[in-house]
Order: C-alpha cells, then sequence, then structure tokens
C-alpha cells in the first residue's frame, strides 16, 4: 500500500493521506477521489458505528432470550 501511495505522490503531485487507499478500495472509487480538487484532502470523517435504536432493540432482546435459555439449561442440570 505503501510503494502505491508513493506512486501517486510521485506521478500526481499529490499527497492524498495514507488512509484514503483504504477509504477508496477499488480503482474507480479511488480515481474519483483523485479527481477532486486537491483542497478536499482532509480524510473523510468516518461513518458513525453508533447503533440505531432498533439495533439496539434487537440486541437487548436477544440478550433476554440467551439468559433465559441459559437458565432454562441450569434448571434442566439441577433436575
Amino acid at each position: 500500500m505503501h510503494v502505491v501511495h508513493e506512486r501517486i505522490i510521485a506521478e500526481l503531485d499529490r499527497t492524498p493521506p495514507l488512509i484514503e487507499l483504504f477509504r477508496h478500495p477499488t480503482v474507480r472509487s479511488l480515481a474519483r477521489y483523485l479527481s477532486e480538487p486537491a483542497d478536499s484532502e482532509a480524510p473523510a470523517p468516518m461513518p458513525s458505528r453508533q447503533p440505531t435504536a432498533r439495533r439496539t432493540s434487537q440486541l437487548a432482546q436477544r440478550r433476554s432470550q440467551l439468559g433465559r435459555q441459559r437458565e432454562q439449561t441450569r434448571g434442566d442440570k439441577n433436575a
């Protein structure tokens, strides 16, 4: 990846952040990024990884189900 980054710098006379090569993994997406004006070379913000309210609710339900299953399993072993 470092070699590609160095080649971009040499060929295009630009210094995009190395992280952009990971954010644009295909030739098409990297070409689109590199065709943008040079002043936009600040790294793009990473998308939020915060779970949505729906996902949070789903996870809580799943934890509850697993807890009940564990309790049932423990009860069956003690019987």
